[in-house]
């Protein structure tokens, strides 16, 4: 029973991992929204130890994707760590969520696999797949 689990699990990570680029660049914003919001919803994160969820949720949503716009005054309602939250989800929209997780592949050592690479020349709409094979 355990096996037939743990072999269910591992067909649909699989799965998830042939999933189509454009599926998975979304959810992978998606996951990075929700663990920012999650991330700004800690007491350290704030100055008064309390945020509402809509508000982190917004915050986080905005920082990533790089908009701007804010619903509580960012310098003084976020705490030094509130603030190194938002910096790196700025910088996660910023760069993009799979040329982070390259870079991160990269620094522990693994290859970047060549459905990686695809997804990452159908990101920056890159034509030249020489480019893009240098980069990584």
């Amino acid at each position: 029973m355990k096996k037939n689990k743990q072999a269910q699990k591992h067909r649909s990570l699989l799965r998830f991992m042939e999933m189509h680029p454009a599926p998975l660049v979304a959810f992978s914003f998606v996951v990075v929204i929700i663990s920012g919001t999650f991330c700004l919803m800690l007491p350290a994160a704030t100055q008064s130890g309390n945020i509402n969820l809509i508000d982190a949720l917004f915050t986080a949503s905005s920082a990533v994707c790089v908009t701007g716009l804010v619903v509580v005054d960012t310098g003084t309602f976020f705490s030094t760590f509130g603030h190194c939250v938002i910096l790196a989800l700025m910088q996660i929209g910023g760069l993009g969520v799979m040329t982070v997780s390259v870079m991160l592949f990269r620094a522990i050592g693994r290859n970047v696999t060549f459905r990686q690479r695809m997804v990452l020349q159908n990101i920056f709409a890159h034509t030249p797949r020489e480019d893009i094979l240098s980069c990584t």
